[in-house]
């Protein structure tokens, strides 16, 4: 029998708290989440593996921007009108100093195959808690809770969504299951949460899916989404009257920001920009400088506490350079993507297109459940092999 030492213990206890928070986040809520997490950050620690950090990051150029980028938003809060809450807006970007480490977690095969499943599994669990609260066999929960966030809700079950399929294609012999899956997740997204989106995502990820499995013939196949995506297209265009179409043609700012509170927080975010283009108002001082700025024009939903955009947000806050260093954590997570396996990197290319709308439409690494589950997603589906862990 092997002998396994404490700190090979330390370090698949470490591991398996990094699959229980894969799972944790889909379903069991903000809490124990976060401690899920932090007794993973904890054990990784105590193991002293800290060579496996910079190890990964030389494997991984693009956690070299994150933690420029967060090194940066840290720098920012010396200009910032508000330090102090600066500080809090750099802890809810820890996300950026985190990657190395579940990489390591994860670049052992038998913990991500593990981990994969238990996020597979916590987001079948919380689609089946969707349809208990529709039919009424439970009730909603707070909207702390991630169940109970709608925005977080739609992104986790699209992104199921596309799992199901492709799941159905790798596992022909249960092919309808997963098939029934994705139908019942198409069916959520757009009748029980109704999350823009999630609806958004879903659409993209299943064009992507038709487009990675058949290829030649994926023009014709994407026709059939046309029916979902004009009934979401009919549904927003019913909202705009006369008055507005008049109002897009002829770019009256005021009218436009009518139509959506996002479409609002867009324009006075890129107001915030273009008058702190080079260094932003700094880490923190999102809030005041909103007011500041929306103050000087016509308002329809109030103030704001970040730009529901991510990268509208990390301009705002960093100005260009961080625009820069944000969209290189893009630029290399694509490139390590398509550089991966075929199936691998199918599952990548769908993890960077899921974490991209998200960051279009909210502040996602802001939002503390939208930062972890994509820390996982692209823990798990980024990583490579390495030798932090034994096969125990």
């Amino acid at each position: 029998m092997t002998h396994i030492s404490i700190q090979q213990k330390i370090e698949v206890t470490g591991a398996w708290s990094a699959i229980f928070l894969c799972f944790s986040i889909a379903c069991l809520g903000t809490s124990l989440s976060t401690i899920s997490l932090i007794i993973a950050i904890v054990l990784w620690l105590v193991s002293s593996k800290y060579s496996e950090y910079t190890a990964t990051i030389k494997k991984q150029p693009f956690t070299i921007f994150s933690l420029f980028l967060l090194f940066y938003l840290g720098v920012s809060i010396i200009w910032s009108s508000h330090p102090s809450s600066g500080f809090t807006i750099l802890n809810k970007y820890r996300e950026f100093l985190l990657f190395p480490i579940f990489l390591t977690y994860f670049s052992h095969d038998k913990y991500r195959q593990h981990g994969i499943i238990a996020l597979y599994t916590g987001m079948l669990i919380t689609l089946l808690i969707s349809y208990f609260i529709f039919f009424g066999i439970i009730s909603n929960p707070p909207r702390q809770h991630s169940i109970g966030n709608h925005i977080f809700n739609g992104i986790l079950i699209a992104f199921f969504a596309y799992c199901s399929l492709f799941l159905a294609f790798e596992y022909k012999k249960y092919k309808y299951l997963f098939l029934s899956l994705f139908i019942l997740s198409f069916f959520c997204i757009f009748v029980i949460r109704q999350g823009q989106t999630g609806q958004i995502i879903l659409i993209l990820l299943s064009l992507l899916f038709i487009y990675q499995k058949w290829k030649r013939k994926a023009l014709l196949l994407s026709l059939l989404l046309l029916i979902p995506l004009s009934y979401y297209l009919l549904s927003v265009l019913s909202n705009f009257s006369t008055s507005t179409f008049r109002a897009l043609t002829s770019l009256d700012l005021n009218t436009i920001a009518q139509l959506d509170i996002r479409l609002e927080y867009y324009i006075n975010t890129c107001r915030i920009i273009f008058n702190h283009w080079l260094l932003g108002v700094g880490a923190g001082g999102f809030p005041s400088a909103y007011i500041s700025t929306s103050s000087a024009h016509q308002n329809f939903w109030g103030p704001t506490q970040n730009a529901h955009n991510e990268f509208l947000m990390i301009t705002s806050q960093t100005g260009i350079i961080g625009l820069f260093l944000f969209t290189s954590i893009f630029i290399c997570l694509y490139k390590k993507a398509v550089m991966l396996s075929p199936k691998r990197s199918n599952l990548a290319i769908a993890t960077l297109l899921t974490i991209t709308i998200s960051c279009l439409f909210n502040a996602s690494f802001l939002d503390n459940n939208d930062g972890t589950l994509f820390l996982i997603l692209i823990s798990l589906f980024f990583s490579q092999p390495h030798d932090l862990l034994t096969n125990k």
